[in-house]
C-alpha cells in the first residue's frame, strides 16, 4: 500500500508529506521539505512554448532524512542557513542574464612600437605616444622632427609630426575624437581635426547616403560615390603650441620688421590614416625624404669659393640653436639689404655699372645661334664641342669662340649663366666630364644673388636643368643595347632644383614638368637589378606612377599642345589609359587638331601593348571618329597596318575568315584597309 502511494506521488513535495504522515504515528520527526527559490524572471502570459531549460528550478537532491532525535536550532543558525540558499539561488542566474567583468585590452609598450623621442621635446610628447598607441590603438607609429628644416613645413617652422594608422573607418573618426577630448580635459589645448565630422554632422551624412542608395535601388541603378564625405579616410589633429610655458620673442630678434613678440614654442601635430589610405598618400616617405636631403645638404662640406656675406642663414644666429630661441630660421632680407648697411658694401663694381644692357643684347645675338646650334647637333658632335669639362674654355674651337665673345667688364652672373647653359647641354647629351652635381651647383651659384636671378635665370632655363638632371644613364656593358636607367640620386637632385625654382616663384605645376616627371617614374633605377629588387622597384613605380597620375588629373595647369602631346604617349605606354583618353580629349576643347600621326601613334601603341579589351574600345570608337576630325584623317600610308595590327588582336582568326560568312564590323574594317593597301600599290606601280 505504501510503496503503490509513494510510486504514484511523483512530486517531492508530496513524497515528503507521505512519509510525515506515517512517520508521525511512531513519533520519529521529519524535517518538512523546503522548497527552493526561485529568481523572480518575467516570463510571457498565454504562450504554449515551454520554458528554457535555464529557467526552470534546478533539481536538488532531496534532503536527508535522520531519525535522531530533533534538535532546536538557534536563530543565528537559521539566518545562515537563509543566506546560504540565497548565495546558492544567487549562481543560477542564466548566462545570458550574467554579467561579465570588463576585461581591459593590454598592449605592450616596447621601442618597436613608440618611436624615440627627439632632442628638446615637449614634455607630454611621451604620454601622447602611449596614450595614441596604449588607449586609442593606433599602429605603426612614426615620428618626425621637422623643427630643423631650412624651408619649414606648411603646418609651422615648428612642428613635430606623428603618423598613425587606424584599424577601420570608424575607428579613424573615434580616435581622432577622442584624442581632440583627451588633449582639451587634460593639457588644456584647442586641438583643430582637419577631416573629422562632427557626431550630429555625421549621422545626418550618413542617413542622406542610405536615402540615396534607396532611391537608386529602386530606379534599377547604382550609386558611385567614390569621396561621399565621409570616408576620407585621414584626418589630421593639429594639437597647436604644445609647450605653453615657452618663452616668447620680440619680432626684431626674430629677423622681423614690426611690433608685438613671437610664440616660438613647438606644435605637434598627428596625422592619422586608414592603412589603404597611409599607403595611397604615402606621407612617411615624402618626409623621410625631406629629412634625409636636409641631413645630406648639412653634412657637405661648404665650398671654398662661396661668397660669405654677414647676412647668409649660417652667419645669423638659427632659430632653435643654442643661446637663441626656437622658430624658423629663414628671415625676410636679403644680400642686398645687407649691403646697404654698410657703406663700403653700398658701392658697386665699377666693372659692373660699364656692363650696359645693349652689351648684353649684343652678346646674347652672338651666342643664342651658337648655343641653338650646339643643341640640335648630333650626341657625338656635341660631346666633343663642349670640350673636356666645366673649367675648359679654349680646347675647341666653339668654347674658343664662346667666351671670346663674353666681353671683358661682364659680370660674374653672365659668365655664371653661360656655364650654366653649356652644362645643361652637355649633361642631356651624356658628356662624361660634365657631372650632374656640378651642374647643380653652378646652377645654386647662379642663384646665390638673389636680386639679380629672377633677371639672369628664366624660368624656361631651369626646367632645362632639370630635364638635364632626369637624363637617362647607359650602362657601360658591352651588350649591343645599352638599357637606360635613372638613379634615385638623379631625381633627388631634380627635385632640389625644382623646389629652389618654386620658391622663387615659378610655376613648376605645368605639363613639361609633368612629362619629365612621369617619364623618370617609368624608368628602371639600376642597370640590372635582381628578381628580387625587380619586384620591389616594380611595386615602387606603380605607386610613384598612380600619385602623379592623381596629381595630373587635379591638377588646373595650362594646356601645351607639344608637351601634352608628349605626355598622353609616355601615359599611354605605362598603361594609364584614363590619362591618355583625358588627354586626348583635350585637343578639341583647346582648340588643337588631332593630325595623322597621333592616330597612328595610338594605333601602334595600342597594338604594341596587345590588350584586347582596350584595343577593341579604341577601334569601335576612334576608327569613325577619323573622318569628323578638324582636318579629317585619311586611311592610307602607316596608320593602315597598324589598324590591322590592332584588329589582329582583336578577332585573331579574321584573316581566315571570308567576307560574306559571319560579317561583323572589323570584318568590313579588314578588308577596307587591305582595299586601302591595294590602292597603293596600284599608285607605286
Amino acid at each position: 500500500m505504501s510503496r503503490a502511494l509513494l510510486r504514484g506521488a511523483t512530486c517531492q513535495s508530496c513524497r515528503n508529506e507521505l512519509l510525515r504522515s506515517f512517520l508521525a504515528v511512531s513519533g520519529v520527526p521529519l524535517p518538512r521539505y523546503r522548497y527552493p527559490t526561485r529568481p523572480n524572471l518575467t516570463t510571457r502570459s498565454f504562450s504554449v512554448i515551454a520554458p528554457l531549460r535555464s529557467d526552470r528550478p534546478p533539481i536538488t537532491n532531496p534532503a536527508d532524512i535522520t531519525f535522531s532525535p530533533a534538535v532546536e536550532t538557534a536563530p543565528e543558525a537559521e539566518a545562515e542557513v537563509e543566506i546560504e540558499i540565497n548565495e546558492e539561488t544567487a549562481s543560477h542566474v542564466p548566462w545570458y542574464l550574467q554579467e561579465e567583468a570588463p576585461v581591459k585590452e593590454f598592449r605592450p609598450v616596447t621601442g618597436d612600437h613608440i618611436p624615440t623621442l627627439p632632442e628638446n621635446s615637449p614634455e607630454m610628447l611621451q604620454t601622447l605616444l602611449e596614450y595614441t598607441y596604449k588607449d586609442i590603438g593606433l599602429d605603426g607609429l612614426k615620428l618626425f622632427d621637422l623643427r630643423g628644416l631650412d624651408t619649414p613645413a606648411a603646418l609651422g617652422a615648428n612642428v613635430i609630426m606623428i603618423v598613425g594608422t587606424a584599424r577601420s573607418v570608424k575607428h579613424l573618426n573615434v580616435s581622432a575624437d577622442r584624442l581632440c577630448r583627451w588633449a582639451r580635459k587634460n593639457y588644456k589645448l584647442s586641438p583643430h581635426a582637419d577631416g573629422l565630422l562632427g557626431r550630429n554632422e555625421l549621422k545626418i551624412k550618413l542617413r542622406r547616403k542610405a536615402k540615396r542608395a534607396r532611391a537608386a535601388s529602386h530606379a534599377g541603378t547604382m550609386v558611385d560615390e567614390k569621396d561621399d564625405g565621409i570616408t576620407t579616410g585621414w584626418i589630421c589633429v593639429n594639437l597647436g603650441t604644445v609647450d605653453k610655458g615657452s618663452e616668447k620673442a620680440s619680432l626684431s630678434e626674430a629677423g622681423f620688421e614690426g611690433f608685438g613678440q613671437l610664440d616660438i614654442g613647438t606644435s605637434v601635430v598627428v596625422q592619422i590614416f586608414t592603412e589603404e589610405k597611409r599607403a595611397d598618400v604615402d606621407l612617411d616617405g615624402l618626409w623621410q625624404a625631406t629629412l634625409d636631403r636636409a641631413e645630406r645638404s648639412r653634412l657637405q662640406p661648404a665650398s671654398d669659393d662661396a661668397p660669405v656675406t654677414a647676412t647668409s642663414p649660417s652667419s645669423r644666429p638659427a632659430v632653435g640653436s643654442t643661446g637663441s630661441f626656437g622658430g624658423q630660421r629663414r628671415g625676410l632680407h636679403t644680400e642686398r639689404t645687407a649691403a646697404t648697411e654698410n657703406n663700403e658694401g653700398a658701392e658697386l663694381d665699377e666693372s659692373t655699372k660699364d656692363y650696359s644692357t645693349s652689351e648684353a643684347a649684343a652678346f646674347e645675338t652672338i651666342v643664342q645661334p651658337l648655343i641653338k646650334k650646339l643643341a640640335e647637333s648630333p650626341h657625338e658632335d656635341a660631346r666633343i664641342a663642349l670640350g673636356t669639362g666645366p673649367e675648359d674654355f679654349q680646347s675647341t674651337d666653339f668654347l674658343r669662340v664662346i667666351y671670346d665673345t663674353l666681353p671683358d667688364n661682364a659680370t660674374s652672373q653672365e659668365s655664371a649663366k653661360l656655364r650654366l647653359r653649356l652644362s645643361t647641354i652637355a649633361v642631356s647629351r651624356q658628356h662624361p666630364g660634365y657631372s650632374k652635381h656640378s651642374l647643380v651647383s653652378t646652377f645654386n651659384q647662379v642663384l646665390d644673388d638673389v636680386t639679380e636671378a629672377p633677371t639672369i635665370v628664366s624660368d624656361e632655363l631651369g626646367f632645362d636643368v632639370v630635364a638635364a638632371l632626369l637624363t637617362p644613364r647607359l650602362n657601360n656593358s658591352t651588350l649591343p643595347e645599352s638599357v637606360p636607367f635613372l638613379l634615385k640620386a638623379d631625381i633627388e637632385l631634380a627635385l632640389q632644383v625644382l623646389e629652389r625654382l618654386s620658391l622663387r616663384g615659378a610655376q613648376i605645376m605645368n605639363l613639361r614638368v609633368f612629362n619629365l616627371l612621369y617619364t623618370a617614374a617609368a624608368m628602371p633605377s639600376a642597370p640590372s637589378p635582381s628578381l628580387g629588387e625587380a619586384d620591389q622597384e616594380a611595386n615602387e613605380q606603380r605607386q610613384m606612377l598612380t600619385r602623379l597620375a592623381k596629381i595630373i588629373a587635379n591638377a588646373q595647369v595650362s594646356f601645351d599642345e607639344t608637351e601634352a602631346r608628349k605626355l598622353m604617349f609616355v601615359q599611354l605606354i605605362c598603361q594609364d589609359y584614363d590619362g591618355f583618353w583625358k588627354l586626348w580629349r583635350q585637343f578639341p576643347l583647346k582648340n588643337a587638331p588631332r593630325t595623322q600621326e597621333d592616330y597612328t601613334q595610338m594605333f601602334r601603341l595600342h597594338a604594341d601593348l596587345g590588350e584586347e579589351r582596350h584595343v577593341r574600345d579604341c577601334l569601335s570608337a576612334w576608327v569613325p571618329m577619323m573622318s569628323r576630325e578638324m582636318i579629317p584623317i585619311i586611311l592610307q600610308g602607316p596608320i593602315v597596318t597598324e589598324i590591322m595590327r590592332c584588329i589582329l588582336i582583336a578577332d585573331p582568326e579574321i584573316q581566315y575568315r571570308s567576307a560574306d560568312v559571319n560579317p561583323s564590323y572589323f570584318t568590313h574594317l579588314w578588308y577596307q584597309c587591305q582595299r586601302a593597301l591595294e590602292q597603293a600599290d596600284e599608285m607605286m606601280e
